[in-house]
């Protein structure tokens, strides 16, 4: 019994010191020529400000722009004091501007995301308004809204019953695949986004 327990103690220790370290993803290289800061929110949700921010990005790089890596910004928003969208009202933009070495750059507001399913009426709402901050003076210059909302009535029992499950069904694939609302989301993306000034070069 000694002899085996001291056998599988070996084999512990060696399986342990024969393991490699895990290593730390590198933060992308702080460059581009706008930057795309954390979302203030009203919302509940956690996911649903992060994946707006993830296809307003996308859309920046469709028009031109050469966004910096969103990884890179909070990493940068980080060192001066900065983790949550809520805080930069506190911040002067001449601070934050040099931090992240731009002279522009968006800041956005998710007043709605939220998937209400009760009784007989689901509402699907995405809220969002972007704007574009001078760096220097703090001057916003362009700002838009985007609304998007779904609403399914039932006018029966057994409807309501159909749409609740349908529901449930669909928030867990979303949840799934890490996309709450997200058509709502794409659609209020494309809404804000469409009178964005698209970059020259």
């Amino acid at each position: 019994m000694r002899r085996a327990g001291a056998l599988a103690l070996a084999a512990l220790l060696t399986a342990c010191a024969g393991s490699k370290p895990i290593a730390e993803r590198p933060v992308p290289e702080l460059k581009g020529d706008i930057a795309l800061l954390p979302f203030d929110s009203m919302a509940t949700s956690l996911r649903g400000p992060e994946l707006l921010r993830e296809y307003v990005q996308k859309k920046l790089a469709r028009l031109g722009y050469n966004p910096i890596p969103l990884e890179a910004v909070d990493d940068a928003l980080r060192k001066i004091g900065i983790s949550d969208g809520g805080q930069l009202r506190s911040v002067r933009s001449e601070i934050v501007g040099n931090a992240l070495g731009v002279t522009r750059y968006v800041v956005g507001n998710v007043e709605d995301f939220s998937d209400q399913n009760v009784g007989f009426v689901r509402r699907r709402i995405v809220d969002l308004t972007l704007s574009l901050v001078d760096a220097k003076t703090g001057e916003h210059l362009w700002e838009n809204s985007g609304r998007v909302e779904k609403t399914i009535g039932a006018f029966s029992k057994k409807r309501a019953k159909q749409a609740f499950l349908t529901g449930v069904l669909e928030n867990a694939v979303e949840k799934a695949f890490g996309k709450p609302l997200d058509r709502e989301s794409r659609r209020a993306v494309a809404q804000v986004m469409r009178s964005f000034p698209r970059r020259r070069h």
